[in-house]
């Protein structure tokens, strides 16, 4: 292999690691709320809906994430009711219209601002739905190349998936403690 090549790799490699502690570091608290919120309505035998609004990096995450706490992450155990939702903002508040409950969960990963997501986060409040949202605007970070935006997508809703699971499946406990609202 070459010098470039693994000149590449490293910088790769470097780039990744660096955002991604900087941002675990930093969205910590955010992410174990959204998983314990997650676990307690799946707990609960309600349904979590995600949606991914943005650019194509936050698509991909919010399917990815939906799979992964849909079919299991880390744990051999049964599947759960999560539905990852794509699409226009209006036509998927719609479609939370028509299919989500009171208890349910819906799962917004996001960029830019909230007006842009309204007519989703309306939908949920109508439907009783619990709403948890993941702002993915990394404006703090202009210069990060795309593969490190996507690698730090990828890692945030792997985080959630473990998360998810080892509160429904490994310690429970924290559930019981977690309010209804």
């Amino acid at each position: 292999m070459s010098n470039t090549a693994l000149s590449i790799m490293e910088r790769h490699r470097t780039v990744c690691r660096d955002i991604c502690e900087t941002q675990l570091a930093e969205r910590s608290p955010q992410l174990h709320a959204a998983a314990l919120r997650l676990a307690s309505v799946l707990a609960r035998q309600g349904t979590v809906f995600v949606c991914g609004s943005g650019d194509e990096h936050i698509g991909r995450a919010a399917r990815h994430l939906a799979e992964a706490i849909a079919d299991g992450y880390a744990l051999q155990r049964p599947a759960l009711p999560v539905i990852c939702l794509d699409g226009d903002i209006c036509r998927l508040a719609r479609r939370l219209e028509s299919l989500g409950m009171d208890g349910d969960a819906l799962l917004l990963l996001h960029q830019g601002p909230e007006r842009n997501v309204e007519p989703l986060l309306c939908a949920a409040r109508c439907s009783g739905m619990h709403s948890v949202r993941l702002p993915c605007d990394l404006s703090d970070m202009p210069d990060a190349p795309p593969f490190a935006v996507a690698h730090l997508l990828f890692t945030l809703t792997d985080v959630i998936a473990r998360l998810v699971e080892y509160h429904l499946f490994e310690n429970t406990s924290a559930l019981l403690a977690e309010p209804d609202a």
